[in-house]
């Protein structure tokens, strides 16, 4: 058996670090670098550091989930060219990205969840220090809240509708960038629009349609849930025309007062459903339903002046009032006087004349001669009778209608008692 010869220990050494050397060298050429080893020729591989100014946006939703691109700035290469950057999200999924582009996607993430993202570059040093950042995904925008409708403008049978709302309660974690309003009949689109704003128009709605009303917000991951209302499209009527008002009747000293107009021009598109007229001051009102045009006010103050407001709805709300100057009469007119003639008949007032004083009847009764007699029985006219009773007396007196007429009775009287008195003087004398 042969023996090694005897090496100095300094020399092992030697000859262990030389070997060394030369495969570290040949490693250094392979992949670019340099290595530094004490006592041997310098070469320096130090790995890149962090990626700068990391973002995290999502891109999309789809079946497999929401989408996130992760872009970043160059990490300092620390003297070793970095040849790739890689992207870790934990529990979702990875990237890579070469050195140009400094962005990459990972997708199936799940919405409104947070996100451990951590980006590193890799040189020939190997991998660099990462840059970590958190990230939760958004999810989608809220409904809009407090949507209404009007009608802004009528041509022939088609209307103009102004859609409003109030933003979202939540933007889902990624703004807003965009609203859409939809209008269907019987799940049949009619019309849209879109704005960035909190209101839009939709034309051309058909006249007395109703219409179902969505609204929905737009983010990143696209439109969110809807807002839904129904809406008659329809304005509200135009104001009555040839408001007039005129007493009607007295009660107690107050009037009523009847207030009439015409029906509006245009009813909006929607049937007048009633009428309403309120007088100012007081505030004292009367109504129709829409097939009438007058109403009645009762307990008006007589010698009053008002403003008569009359108002026309539909549907669609109450529309402009028609107003007018109104004066109630002072007082109530007077009763219609009863005629004189109805009440004392045919008699002319004429004979409420006092009657001229008659002849004493003794100077006719006195008399018992037969002349007396004959006189009675004789058929000559009253008027020969009136001529010959007492002084002053004329032929003008002999009407029955004139001043006389009562002495004519007062005289046929006494001719009458005459007349009796003397047949009874006859039959006694026999």
């Amino acid at each position: 058996m042969g023996l090694r010869p005897h090496v100095p220990a300094a020399s092992r050494r030697a000859r262990i670090l030389h070997s060394v050397a030369r495969t570290l060298a040949a490693l250094s050429i392979s992949i670019g670098g340099a290595l530094v080893l004490p006592g041997v020729a310098r070469a320096v591989l130090i790995p890149p550091g962090p990626p700068v100014n990391v973002t995290v946006t999502a891109s999309g939703v789809g079946q497999t989930g929401v989408t996130v691109v992760v872009s970043w700035d160059a990490a300092a290469d620390n003297g070793n060219a970095i040849a790739s950057y890689i992207v870790q999200v934990a529990s979702a999924g990875s990237c890579t990205a070469n050195p140009a582009k400094m962005a990459c996607s990972v997708t199936g993430l799940t919405r409104g969840k947070t996100y451990t993202v951590m980006v590193m570059a890799i040189s020939v040093a190997g991998p660099g220090v990462p840059a970590i950042v958190q990230y939760t995904v958004p999810d989608f925008a809220g409904a809009p809240t407090n949507v209404a409708a009007r009608v802004t403008s009528i041509s022939g049978q088609v209307a103009s509708v102004l859609v409003s709302w109030k933003a979202p309660a939540s933007d889902g974690g990624s703004a807003i960038i965009q609203y859409q309003a939809q209008t269907w009949v019987l799940n049949t689109s009619t019309g849209h629009c879109s704005t960035t704003a909190l209101q839009c128009t939709v034309d051309n709605l058909a006249l007395g349609s109703t219409q179902e009303i969505t609204v929905s917000a737009k983010n990143v991951l696209g439109f969110g849930t809807n807002a839904s209302v129904k809406f008659l499209v329809a304005a509200a009527p135009g104001a009555p025309t040839s408001v007039a008002a005129k007493v009607a009747a007295w009660s107690g000293g107050l009037a009523t007062v009847k207030i009439s107009w015409a029906a509006p021009a245009s009813n909006g598109g929607s049937p007048v459903t009633g009428y309403v007229a309120t007088l100012s001051p007081g505030g004292k009102t009367c109504s129709a339903n829409g097939a009438q045009l007058s109403c009645n006010v009762a307990g008006v103050t007589p010698g009053s002046s008002y403003t008569i407001h009359v108002v026309a709805s539909n549907a669609a709300g109450s529309g402009a009032g028609a107003d007018l100057a109104y004066t109630v009469l002072a007082t109530a007119p007077p009763a219609t006087p009863t005629p004189v003639s109805s009440a004392i008949g045919s008699e002319s007032p004429t004979s409420a004349t006092p009657p001229t004083t008659p002849t004493p009847a003794s100077s006719v009764i006195g008399s018992e001669s037969p002349t007396s007699a004959t006189l009675l029985g004789s058929a000559a006219p009253a008027s020969g009778l009136v001529a010959s009773v007492g002084p002053g007396a004329t032929g003008s007196q002999n009407t029955p209608g004139g001043d006389s007429f009562p002495i004519v009775l007062l005289v046929v009287a006494a001719c009458a008692v005459v007349a009796v008195c003397g047949l009874g003087f006859r039959f006694f004398k026999r």
